[in-house]
């Protein structure tokens, strides 16, 4: 529960870091301020939704309250708007992995914890604006579990399969 937290947190900070953020959308910000601070969360970020249908950081928290309420379908029709309206924000392909892995989805759950983790490295590089860098190892042991639940196997370090491919090329 202390990651997702987390999440809420620093999305609302991404508000002025995401390039789909339009001028437009000022009212929902205010009602976002709002919904940070507790009270009718819900139907604020519904509000901040009518007022700009793409605000990410919105669609993203709203997904996460739908998911702690065990609403999952709607989660994910939230998340996937999410990562729909801004491809290159990591937090809802998180949260898209964690709900399709509550529905018993593993292999789409490691396609989302990938794609989570690819764009961590890009967060990674221009400094961790969004303060999501801290829980890729949690993510990357979910990935695991997620890619046993699937039956997919683990892919091996290049170290290793380079290690390998030398040991069978020198036996010979």
């Amino acid at each position: 529960m202390i990651m997702r937290i987390g999440v809420f947190i620093v999305l609302s900070l991404l508000i002025q870091v995401t390039p789909t953020f339009a001028a437009s959308c000022k009212t929902a910000d205010g009602l976002m301020e709002q919904a940070g601070s507790g009270g009718k969360t819900e139907r604020l970020l519904r509000d901040a939704l009518r007022a700009c249908p793409n605000h990410v950081v919105a669609l993203n928290n709203l997904a996460l309250l739908l998911e702690d309420a065990g609403r999952l379908k709607e989660a994910e029709t939230y998340y996937r708007r999410a990562t729909e309206a801004d491809p290159m924000n990591p937090a809802p392909w998180a949260g898209l992995g964690d709900v399709h892995t509550a529905q018993g989805e593993a292999a789409e759950a490691v396609a989302s914890y990938m794609r989570f983790l690819d764009l961590l490295e890009g967060e990674r590089m221009r400094g961790n604006p969004s303060g999501l860098v801290q829980y890729e190892n949690e993510y990357r042991d979910k990935l695991r579990v997620a890619r046993n639940a699937a039956g997919m196997p683990e892919k091996e370090p290049q170290v290793i399969r380079d290690r390998k491919s030398t040991r069978l090329n020198s036996s010979h």
